[in-house]
């Protein structure tokens, strides 16, 4: 997927199809009654997706080699699991490379990706943070609330843009100062958590 955009989808076969185009594979099993949705926004620094999915389904995620993935849960009920764990509103999954994992939903489920370089990701890891970010191997974190519901908010609405106001995504000035606010975030929700 390049650009931005959404679609709607209700037959498995083509929204696996549009997600290989970023690189991820899904092996889906039990979708009965398939229907989704999926909203993509690709910047320079990091790439996002929005997937909203109205059945539920069991499946296998592969993730490319590069760049570095972040899931996360987008719905207020629990409904989706990451290799048997209920994903909360909040958490966040850190993929190391190549990451495969096991995906399940226990009904209508709303989850998101961001992908950035591991290059990337460390360089505004120190700048932003004064730390050094990178996956060595897959994690569950659960930042601080105002730091996830920062991220999320965000992500929402660059997902709610790419869906419904595409024009303004097409303003550079715009466009970027998303992706500035997107990598701040993220980099807060998944730096050191904060004591005091």
């Amino acid at each position: 997927m390049t650009g931005f955009g959404s679609k709607a989808f209700t037959d498995p076969d083509s929204y696996r199809a549009s997600l290989s185009e970023a690189g991820i594979r899904l092996d889906l099993a039990g979708c009965a009654d398939f229907a989704a949705r999926v909203s993509w926004l690709d910047m320079p620094c990091l790439s996002l997706l929005v997937i909203e999915e109205k059945a539920p389904r069991e499946a296998v995620v592969s993730l490319p080699t590069s760049p570095l993935f972040v899931s996360f849960s987008l719905g207020d009920r629990p409904s989706l699991a990451w290799n048997g764990v209920r994903l909360r509103r909040g958490d966040l999954v850190l993929h190391a490379s190549a990451d495969r994992f096991r995906q399940s939903t226990t009904g209508a489920a709303r989850w998101g990706l961001i992908s950035i370089a591991a290059k990337d990701l460390a360089h505004y890891g120190r700048t932003l943070l004064g730390a050094e970010l990178s996956p060595g191997a897959t994690r569950l974190l659960r930042p601080p609330a105002r730091g996830a519901a920062d991220l999320l908010r965000l992500h929402a609405q660059a997902g709610r843009l790419a869906r419904t106001r595409p024009d303004l995504l097409g303003r550079r000035e715009v466009a970027r100062a998303l992706e500035q606010e997107l990598v701040r975030a993220l980099v807060t929700a998944l730096g050191p958590a904060e004591t005091g």
